[in-house]
């Protein structure tokens, strides 16, 4: 009987605890399709100053993620229409959903062009809007938030950022924005009411030297993928219209990697060359790789290391981190801590374990 009932108590704490994610997830649907409404009805009356009011860095974010995704599919092959982009797109992300695609679907130009109009700017924005939040909790000594706000200003001309499986370099793009605009905001024009000064004209905004409080370098940005020879068109365009809008090409890199073989093989040379990373990004990656990414995703965190790193993940659905976190416990023979050694950056940011520890999220998981 006492079994029976406590197993009761238990499914009472489950059931509850996803009756309170339910909520919430209404709740941020409601807002976000109050926020779309808003988005609609300043398109069609020409008017952004109340967006720019209530959130002016993300909004200068956004529309740098939107005005660089324009410049890059402006080079998409006059043979590749936009409706055979997004229809080979399509059938590309549903295969990347089930872990099925291979190198030759890979090499499909159109699907590529069509991925960078689907997501380039939600997957920029994904790092841009999880890596931010750390600066929005109160600042306590010794927190997990402040270690990595810290360790994002401490990035400068002789740091790493890798993103893995990162495609046409969206991620390390999202780490890019945050850098310039919310870390090392540098210059930065504003109007009597606040609200930033829009230039009109897309020239160079972000320009990479000189801009941060001190006038740092930016990190070097490294991408390394299983298909970096089919993605290279669509990278080298967007470290062009870097360079355009005053960025250092220079410091851009795509590379060749597989995260299914071991850190040690000739296929992932690369990976370990830059195995000495400050920020190393795996955004859907996991998901993609079904299981094939455990050993040598573990080899990558555990190795010695001379310097703190941050290692940021971001899946469909919390499930393969949480088996990502028993892994790294497993591997380190330590406590590994919430709160202390790893975070939640994303729906359930700044809620309880009940929360936290259900395999439900509104959007990504990132960890």
């Amino acid at each position: 009987r006492d079994r029976k009932e406590a197993k009761s108590a238990a499914k009472e704490r489950k059931k509850s605890a996803r009756e309170a994610v339910r909520q919430r997830n209404i709740a941020v649907q409601e807002r976000a399709q109050g926020a779309e409404g808003g988005s609609k009805r300043r398109r069609r009356t020409g008017g952004s100053g109340g967006e720019q009011a209530d959130d002016p860095e993300r909004f200068r974010a956004q529309r740098e993620a939107c005005r660089v995704v324009e410049r890059i599919l402006e080079s998409r092959p006059a043979t590749i229409s936009g409706a055979d982009a997004i229809r080979e797109a399509d059938v590309l992300l549903s295969k990347m959903t089930q872990g099925t695609q291979t190198r030759e679907q890979m090499a499909n130009g159109a699907a590529l062009w069509g991925y960078t109009k689907h997501k380039f700017v939600s997957r920029a924005m994904l790092c841009f809007d999880a890596l931010r939040r750390c600066r929005c909790r109160e600042p306590t000594a010794g927190s997990v938030y402040e270690d990595i706000w810290r360790h994002l200003g401490e990035l400068g001309g002789g740091s790493r950022c890798l993103s893995v499986g990162g495609g046409p370099g969206n991620d390390l793009f999202g780490v890019d924005l945050l850098l310039r605009i919310c870390v090392k905001p540098g210059k930065v024009e504003e109007q009597s009411d606040g609200r930033i000064r829009d230039d009109g004209g897309g020239g160079a905004v972000f320009p990479d030297h000189g801009t941060g409080a001190a006038g740092e370098d930016m990190p070097r940005m490294v991408c390394v993928d299983f298909a970096a020879e089919s993605w290279e068109p669509i990278f080298t365009r967007m470290t062009a219209v870097l360079a355009e809008r005053g960025g250092d090409a220079a410091r851009w890199e795509c590379l060749s990697a597989d995260l299914t073989r071991p850190l040690g093989s000739e296929d992932n040379r690369h990976l370990s060359a830059h195995s000495d990373l400050d920020v190393a990004i795996f955004s859907y990656i996991l998901t993609e790789t079904r299981g094939k990414w455990e050993n040598l995703v573990v080899e990558l965190i555990t190795m010695p290391r001379s310097r703190p790193r941050l290692f940021l993940f971001a899946e469909p659905t919390p499930w393969m981190l949480f088996r990502l976190i028993e892994l790294v416990r497993d591997a380190t023979g330590n406590a590994f801590e919430k709160e202390r050694d790893y975070c939640w950056l994303d729906s359930s940011f700044g809620t309880g374990d009940a929360e936290q520890n259900v395999n439900a999220r509104q959007g990504p998981a990132v960890l």
